[in-house]
């Protein structure tokens, strides 16, 4: 506080954004496992189907690719996932 009474608040500086990583290098990141559940169930097959796709892989094992995917994508759901699948096909 100053001598008048009045309170000094300091900002603190806002934390560095991160820059912007593209669609493609977010999908680089995914193992192949991953990449095969992702491009599978963006193309609109539930858990349990595309386990039955994939050669009758667990719908279970799908769900955990799938939720390892999420994360490494910054994605939250499927309308996200299928768009920045459809954003990265348009970039190359």
């Amino acid at each position: 506080m100053r001598q008048d009474g009045v309170f000094e608040f300091s900002l603190v500086p806002p934390r560095p954004v991160a820059p912007p990583v593209s669609e493609g290098d977010r999908l680089a990141r995914l193992t192949p496992q991953e990449r095969k559940v992702v491009e599978t169930v963006a193309q609109g097959f539930t858990n349990k189907e595309a386990a039955r796709e994939m050669g009758g892989m667990s719908p279970h094992t799908v769900a955990t690719h799938l939720r390892r995917a999420y994360v490494k994508l910054r994605v939250n759901n499927r309308a996200q996932l299928v768009r920045l699948l459809s954003l990265a096909e348009r970039a190359c």
